[in-house]
């Protein structure tokens, strides 16, 4: 990622680091105060962006749930180690990799769940994907 980063313009800089300032905000009002009651002016307050703004680079809250959720992954590298395991010739190694990775959702994932149990509530939408 720090390569990426690199090659990016100071504009490309500055809208990735809006985004995640966004995506925390959102995050931890999500947790705080549920999904529905948290709305897109809260987030930009908290972000110390414009509403416009918000929506902008989101569109709306699932555009924003999304971005949690990828985040997620990325942190967990849950990915990363599933990729790793289909890799694997041994099936005894195949097998511990995805027992870790599935380890980790668990253990990285609490937050993740109680954000996605209340959006599934407040959203039918979420409900049926989720």
């Amino acid at each position: 990622m720090e390569k990426v980063k690199s090659k990016l313009t100071h504009r490309q800089r500055q809208a990735l680091a809006t985004r995640e300032l966004i995506v925390d905000a959102a995050r931890e009002l999500f947790l705080a105060q549920g999904y529905m009651a948290t709305t897109i002016e809260a987030i930009s307050a908290r972000a110390g962006v414009a509403v416009s703004t918000v929506y902008a680079v989101f569109r709306n809250k699932r555009g924003i749930l999304q971005a949690i959720r990828e985040r997620w992954h990325q942190e967990s590298g849950q990915r990363d180690i599933y990729r790793q395991a289909m890799e694997q010739s041994d099936p005894k190694r195949r097998l511990e990799l995805a027992a870790y990775a599935t380890r980790r959702q668990w253990e990285t994932g609490g937050a993740m769940m109680a954000i996605y149990q209340a959006a599934a509530a407040a959203d039918h939408v979420l409900n049926a994907i989720y």
